[in-house]
């Protein structure tokens, strides 16, 4: 009978991306046993990060990082690029941005996954739903909810003002 005690439990170990490197240099140098008994790393291992070379030497991340793709929870809405898109038109057209504009876009340009998303809710929680999902949106890519000031002056008339003062400051 085998007990908790008797069995050898492994835990997968995790390598930053400096000691990989490390490790990438070493093996051009010396061979893969070598390396495997001078750092204590297993040489399948080592095997591996010689396959992924090109991955991780083209990684501009952090070196403590682990892993070489980015995690997290996949996008559930269909078009993200598309939303994203007409947000920064608005933008670009110096309009208000509405929760109503990007449902009215959704209405219009993804019909289809609305329908499924609406059928998944109880009754009455659709909207409300729908609308966390959208801030929820917006915040993950950068957007806040600022509300258009009176003082608000055009992108046209700001440059204007810049191209003044660049000139007087030139002048003098």
């Amino acid at each position: 009978m085998t007990t908790l005690s008797t069995l050898r439990l492994h835990r997968k170990r995790g390598y930053e991306r400096a000691v990989r490197l490390q490790v990438l240099e070493l093996v051009e140098t010396s061979n893969v046993h070598n390396v495997s008994k001078l750092l204590g790393i297993v040489r399948r291992t080592i095997r591996s990060w010689i396959d992924q070379k090109d991955d991780i030497l083209a990684f501009d991340g952090n070196k403590k990082r682990m892993k070489l793709s980015p995690g997290g929870r996949p996008e559930s809405f269909p078009d993200p690029v598309g939303l994203l898109e007409f947000i920064k038109e608005m933008r670009v057209r110096e309009r208000a941005l509405t929760s109503a504009h990007m449902i009215t876009w959704i209405k219009r340009f993804q019909t289809d996954w609305l329908r499924m998303y609406l059928a998944g809710k109880a009754l009455g929680t659709g909207y409300q739903g729908k609308l966390r999902l959208l801030q929820r949106f917006c915040h993950r890519h950068g957007f806040s909810r600022r509300k258009a000031g009176c003082g608000k002056q055009s992108q046209a008339a700001l440059i204007e003002v810049r191209d003044e003062f660049a000139e007087e400051f030139h002048r003098s």
